[in-house]
């Protein structure tokens, strides 16, 4: 192959990969890689002795 040819067959690929988006399925919704922390006292959020949670209840360091 001459090296004209070679040298267009190179840039047709890269023009084609510049050209093509990238095909991402998760991108269109994701989520975010750190949830957001439940309200201070509701469910989820974190307690150690269940004073701070609203329900009272504390299990394992998680209000109920």
């Amino acid at each position: 192959m001459q090296f004209s040819t070679v040298a267009t067959f190179i840039f047709s690929f890269a023009l084609a990969a510049i050209a093509m988006p990238a095909r991402d399925a998760g991108a269109a919704n994701a989520q975010p890689a750190v949830r957001p922390r439940p309200a201070a006292g509701g469910p989820g959020a974190p307690c150690q002795t269940g004073q701070e949670c609203a329900s009272d209840i504390c299990v394992i360091g998680l209000c109920r």
